[in-house]
């Protein structure tokens, strides 16, 4: 990393609505250089790398390349400029080769048609480059996880990328592969391009970067040259300012769950995709926080015990009685309700708030297996009522917010009688006021007995709601937190401690 920067962020502004996604930052980059960018969820990190790469136009602020005001206004226009964003997700063709989809959106062209020669030369030095070995002919469905995330880097360099984006490249990768990726960029690094990395892996940032950016609350909060780059201070950029050394004080409910019971949910040994023996026990009226980043498994998790998917082995039992694998029907007649992080996925958007709410128990509604509208909507209004849903039975579920979509979906599984609550991201994309609501409804349901059991990436609502807290990586179990005195700094600190042998 040498020279004068060459790519500078001026006062970046962006928000939504009323809502400020990233407001005054700034960013600077030498050519080779490595900025690890870190944050909480939600803090705009997000945002900002949009802006970069000419995802999101911002209302405020300037980007300047070698000193001059440059305007993106589409992701083309960040290419050409030298900024490539590696995504997550992936995003491939899988019925393409391994050269077509590094030359992808950029196909090197000879009188009008696609050069495939061309383009097998563009793949193999832009892996070479990478120090991948892979066969450029080669599908991309035949590929590891790690050689396909290799595969999107090398797209990034066939375009003379001079800043490469990467957003939690080895958040799903075993400890092996992430340092595939991490010698990759370095190695990329020493010959000048520069790489903004995006983690919430701490090891990942300590071993690779130069500096790093600390973003929360919608700021650039920090900017730390290397001899900075401490477990400590990347946990502190994450952790809210107020609590650090202020731990939420113990609850009626962390009691309540040390009582000895027996448990409504029993999870042994449970494997099954990035699940390496995993088990718990929670008890009726104990709300289970479970904590892990990208990969740790926690969506598995939660996928096997509401039978979704099929596990490769060990047991789930509910209220004592085994369920099998794989079976949907089965969990909910046992008494477990999903409520899934995806809404979409949870309502039937052309349909009103009686049917969304009513569907999870038509029985009860019929006679002689014909729906009683009038018994039918009676109830739907008493559970609405419960959970402060305000709006007709006949509207139209889609028209409502999302904080009252997921009211809704509360409501459906309450005219049932369920042993087990499965909540993933639960408020997710509501407000402030709709979170509050869903949190007391939640209390209110483990009250009356229900295990509970929430899986989510925003560590206060955990902290907040839980009675305690488990944390997974990369399939195992690696923290059991009581809620008494439960902080986000332990929840977080334990999320991005690489696991001893043990476990």
């Amino acid at each position: 990393m040498t020279g004068q920067p060459w790519l500078s962020a001026v006062g970046l502004h962006k928000q939504f609505g009323p809502t400020v996604a990233i407001s005054g930052a700034d960013l600077t980059l030498r050519p080779g250089e490595i900025r690890g960018v870190v944050g909480p969820n939600g803090a705009g990190k997000s945002t900002l790398m949009q802006i970069l790469a000419g995802n999101l136009t911002p209302e405020h602020g300037e980007i300047r390349i070698d000193g001059t005001p440059v305007t993106f206004r589409r992701p083309g226009d960040a290419i050409a400029a030298g900024i490539s964003l590696v995504p997550q997700e992936m995003r491939l063709g899988p019925n393409l080769s391994v050269a077509d989809n590094v030359v992808l959106g950029n196909e090197p062209r000879r009188l009008g048609f696609v050069s495939a020669r061309r383009s097998r030369q563009l793949a193999e030095t832009a892996l070479r480059r990478l120090g991948a070995h892979l066969d450029p002919d080669a599908a991309v469905t035949s590929l590891s996880p790690v050689d396909r995330r290799l595969v999107m880097v090398a797209r990034a360099l066939a375009r003379d990328a001079r800043l490469v984006i990467l957003d939690e490249p080895t958040a799903a990768l075993a400890p092996h592969e992430a340092g595939a990726i991490l010698t990759a960029v370095r190695s990329i690094a020493a010959t000048g391009v520069s790489f903004l990395y995006v983690s919430h892996r701490f090891d990942d940032i300590e071993q690779i970067a130069d500096t790093v950016t600390g973003v929360r609350d919608a700021r650039v909060v920090a900017d730390l040259p290397r001899d900075q780059i401490r477990r400590a201070a990347l946990v502190a950029l994450v952790s809210p300012v107020d609590e650090l050394s202020h731990p939420v004080p113990p609850t009626a409910r962390a009691a309540r769950a040390a009582a000895t019971a027996e448990p409504v949910l029993r999870v042994d040994d449970l494997r099954g995709g990035p699940l390496q023996g995993v088990s718990l026990a929670v008890g009726p009226g104990e709300i289970v926080g479970v904590a892990g980043l990208s990969g740790s498994g926690a969506d598995e998790l939660m996928s096997m015990v509401a039978g979704i998917t099929v596990r490769a082995g060990g047991t789930v039992r509910v209220a004592g009685g085994a369920l099998p694998s794989g079976d949907r029907v089965r969990a909910v007649r046992a008494g477990v309700a999903y409520v899934p992080g995806n809404r979409t996925l949870a309502v039937l958007p052309n349909h009103d708030i009686r049917t969304n709410v009513s569907i999870s128990n038509l029985r009860s509604f019929s006679r002689w297996g014909v729906p009683t509208g009038g018994r039918e909507t009676t109830v739907v209004r008493r559970l609405m009522d419960a959970v402060r849903l305000t709006a007709a039975p006949g509207q139209t579920i889609s028209s409502l917010s999302g904080g009252n979509q997921q009211k809704a979906v509360f409501a459906r599984w309450m005219a049932r009688d369920c042993t087990v609550l499965l909540l993933h991201d639960p408020t997710a994309g509501v407000d402030v006021r709709a979170r509050a609501e869903i949190h007391q409804r939640v209390r209110e349901l483990a009250a009356t007995g229900l295990g509970v059991v929430v899986v989510t990436t925003d560590v206060p609502e955990l902290v907040e709601l839980s009675d305690r807290v488990l944390v997974l990586d990369r399939g195992a179990l690696v923290a059991d937190l009581p809620g008494a005195g439960l902080t986000e700094q332990a929840v977080l600190t334990a999320m991005v401690s690489t696991p001893v042998s043990a476990r």
